[in-house]
């Protein structure tokens, strides 16, 4: 894709994702990974090149279903991403247990 929002953050975004499922009664546990690689097309004059930028991202997500109407969610998350400009680069990881309530 193409986010035309101006001369110097005109970028190319391509995505990958992979997810893998399989229920267990009344479990659903899945494996995903993602990838999206930013490219700037011209060069920014403050960052003195042309930033590029990858996100890889792993997560484990477990639902169990309690009910038809209640729902339990874990999910942890490690997300990295690499960039020619060292105020973009990151590392984060998190954890969230969710408890939804479907109407």
């Amino acid at each position: 894709t193409t986010d035309a929002i101006g001369k110097l953050k005109d970028q190319t975004t391509s995505r990958a994702n992979l997810e893998l499922s399989m229920p267990f009664g009344n479990m659903l546990p899945s494996l995903g990974v993602r990838t999206k690689k930013i490219a700037y097309k011209e060069p920014d004059p403050l960052l003195g090149g042309k930033p590029d930028s990858m996100l890889t991202a792993g997560v484990v997500t477990v639902n169990y279903q309690f009910s038809s109407s209640w729902l339990m969610l874990f999910e942890a998350l490690k997300e990295t991403q690499t960039s020619d400009v060292p105020s973009a680069a990151y590392n984060n990881q998190s954890l969230m247990l969710a408890l939804v309530y479907v109407y």
